[in-house]
């Protein structure tokens, strides 16, 4: 069973869409197609095997950059700002978005070929500008096993 990670630095971008007749896109719409690109890059470079066309799971941690308003020397502060934080968008779930379609193509043939995993979503550690961990599972259905 096939079974892979990969670390993509930079801070994750949530997935955003584009509307062609409502004027150029937006910046946001243009940082998530540049972090896309960049996925595909490293994933078109590492990835060992030929493309899945069967059920996987997929885990993604996003690890966001602290904002500037992050304290950085006392440690019951920044955990305070950290755990308030957090909770703020953008959702985990339009990171994931995000990264599953950057990996279309490349790892899997569809997003709808997954059928489980982990997501997560943090703060990066102190002064790192944030980074994404993408790690695919082959899936047997048949034996109920995971690669």
């Amino acid at each position: 069973m096939i079974s892979q990670e990969f670390v993509i630095h930079g801070p994750p971008q949530q997935w955003t869409v584009y509307i062609k007749d409502k004027g150029p896109p937006s910046p946001s719409f243009k940082r998530m197609k540049a972090w896309q690109h960049e996925i595909r890059l490293i994933l078109k470079e590492e990835w060992e095997h030929d493309i899945i066309d069967g059920p996987i799971e997929l885990d993604t941690e996003f690890y966001r950059p602290r904002g500037k308003t992050c304290p950085t020397k006392r440690e019951p502060a920044i955990t305070k700002w950290l755990d308030k934080h957090i909770m703020t968008r953008p959702d985990l779930t339009n990171y994931r978005k995000s990264c599953e379609d950057a990996c279309i193509g490349i790892l899997f043939v569809d997003d709808s070929q997954v059928v489980g995993g982990k997501m997560r979503k943090r703060y990066a550690p102190q002064y790192s500008e944030g980074y994404t961990v993408i790690k695919i599972r082959e899936v047997d259905m048949a034996l109920g096993k995971i690669g």
